[in-house]
């Protein structure tokens, strides 16, 4: 099954970036102002900073490429599902769309960074952060259900965690293509979002969620989109080594 073993795999090659802390020494107060510089410069060099600098940003880079592994079994998900996948090289938007019964589904999620390893933790977590570390595994994602040449259409805001989806709301909106480049948030904030989905009537609620899997939205999409978000940010944080390396180089 696509949804259980793509996962498992992709999130267990995911590197853990460990940080460290750095911290800047007081320089002593000098009696005179050329004294201190002269100490100043001898004490501090741009040209060695940056050189240790390149020098670190090198061994981070060659770690995370040879930490990185390509994900396996998504082309044969987006053959059998049926969506293309785009994406903004440079930014951190991905898409997925695809025609059903003559709408256009399209939907949208961003990179984000690998969940916490909850068994690495050493310590109990405590209770008061457990809502943080369970949100920090979750990855929010949109579907946006058109017509080709309409307005018309209705906006579903989800929520996946291990391949479950979650629906927080559902706006049917006359501006569709205005809707499809404004974030969830500053919706929720200038236009009504529509109910809760869990104060809806049951009944109600399974009608919305059979309706919204009929279009290709399940576990097999969650799992793509949970996976695919977190190489995203991979390969930024890849790209992002390269630019720092080859701007700090002397």
């Amino acid at each position: 099954m696509f949804a259980k073993s793509i996962c498992k795999n992709a999130i267990s090659k995911t590197s853990m970036r460990s940080g460290s802390k750095a911290v800047l020494g007081a320089v002593p107060a000098q009696r005179s102002l050329a004294r201190a510089v002269i100490n100043s410069s001898r004490a501090f060099s741009t040209s060695a900073a940056a050189a240790k600098l390149a020098k670190i940003l090198d061994k981070e880079l060659q770690y995370e490429q040879d930490n990185y592994a390509e994900l396996e079994d998504t082309a044969a998900f987006l053959d059998e599902s049926g969506f293309e996948f785009f994406e903004d090289e440079d930014g951190l938007n991905c898409y997925l769309r695809k025609e059903v019964d003559g709408r256009n589904i399209e939907v949208q999620f961003q990179a984000r960074q690998p969940p916490l390893d909850h068994e690495d933790q050493e310590e109990e977590i405590p209770e008061e952060m457990q809502d943080y570390y369970n949100e920090a595994d979750t990855c929010d994602f949109n579907v946006f259900i058109y017509r080709n040449g309409s307005e018309d259409g209705l906006v579903f805001d989800c929520t996946t965690a291990e391949t479950e989806i979650t629906i927080t709301n559902i706006m049917h909106t006359n501006e569709i293509s205005k809707m499809r480049d404004m974030h969830r948030y500053e919706r929720s904030f200038n236009y009504y979002n529509g109910p809760e989905f869990s104060s809806l009537d049951e009944r109600l609620q399974a009608g919305l969620s059979e309706f919204l899997q009929g279009h290709g939205i399940n576990e097999h999409l969650a799992a793509f989109v949970e996976v695919m978000s977190i190489d995203k940010d991979n390969r930024l944080y890849i790209n992002w080594l390269e630019d720092m390396k080859t701007f700090v180089n002397p």
